[in-house]
């Protein structure tokens, strides 16, 4: 097994006029490499289609999805993403 760990790319679904985005709060702290992480933040009204949209532009290995007022802990990406 690898050591090193996959490039995660987080999708955040927002609305237009919201600049407030809790979740980045968050995920400036996450115990994860920075050059590891790609966040995407994908403003509209339908979170459905955004979702899909940062999807197909997406650069990760691995995606994952947070709302924009998402509270996660420090370790999620340990506890989630198996090394490669």
């Amino acid at each position: 097994m690898k050591n090193s760990f996959p490039c995660i790319t987080v999708i955040i679904p927002a609305k237009a006029e919201y600049n407030h985005i809790k979740a980045l709060k968050y995920l400036k702290n996450v115990n994860y490499p920075a050059e590891k992480l790609e966040i995407l933040i994908i403003n509209g009204y339908n979170p459905s289609l955004q979702r899909n949209k940062a999807a197909q532009i997406a650069r990760g290995e691995r995606l994952y999805f947070l709302d924009d007022d998402s509270i996660v802990s420090k370790d999620i990406f340990f506890k989630n993403c198996i090394p490669l």
